[in-house]
């Protein structure tokens, strides 16, 4: 049996950026990432982070800016938050062999908007069978709260070739 492992992460980037947009001087991007992992003996992985964006808007920013901030970051799958935390969990194997549990939330601590996806994936030869949920929650112009979805539920049937 693994033993029990810490794991610490950071990370920090800046960087020049035309992928939004912005006016020349919020062209600049700033992040910075801090982790913590914890696995135990029996598998089980839990995750927090902190992240920080310098470059996202501004609060009272204007509700189309916002928006269209929002709208524009997940397209590009970016985080659109200033300010935010997360919690990762995996387990593998978790009633039976190549049945894995992981699940995920995030909470902007800008906006207080906030998402949670689970999913519970049985993992075969050559195929993969997968029940995920995701639920997202927040005012309107919030970046959780300004999803498409609210809530979903998915069956998702994976063939490898």
């Amino acid at each position: 049996m693994p033993r029990p492992a810490w794991r610490a992460s950071a990370a920090c980037t800046r960087a020049r950026t035309r992928a939004l947009a912005l006016p020349a001087p919020e062209q600049r991007r700033a992040r910075a990432t801090l982790g913590l992992t914890h696995t135990t003996a029996d598998k089980l992985s839990v995750t927090v982070e902190a992240h920080h964006q310098h470059l996202s808007p501004a609060a009272g920013a204007p509700p189309q800016a916002a928006l269209a901030y929002h709208a524009q970051a997940l397209a590009l799958q970016d985080s659109a938050s200033r300010w935010a935390a997360m919690l990762w969990i995996t387990r593998p194997d978790l009633f039976a062999p190549r049945l894995d549990l992981s699940l995920m939330a995030r909470h902007n601590a800008s906006d207080r908007s906030q998402t949670a996806w689970a999913e519970l994936r049985w993992r075969l030869d050559g195929r993969d069978l997968a029940l995920q949920l995701l639920h997202n929650r927040g005012r309107s112009g919030s970046e959780y709260g300004s999803a498409l979805l609210a809530t979903a539920v998915s069956l998702v049937y994976t063939h490898y070739f």
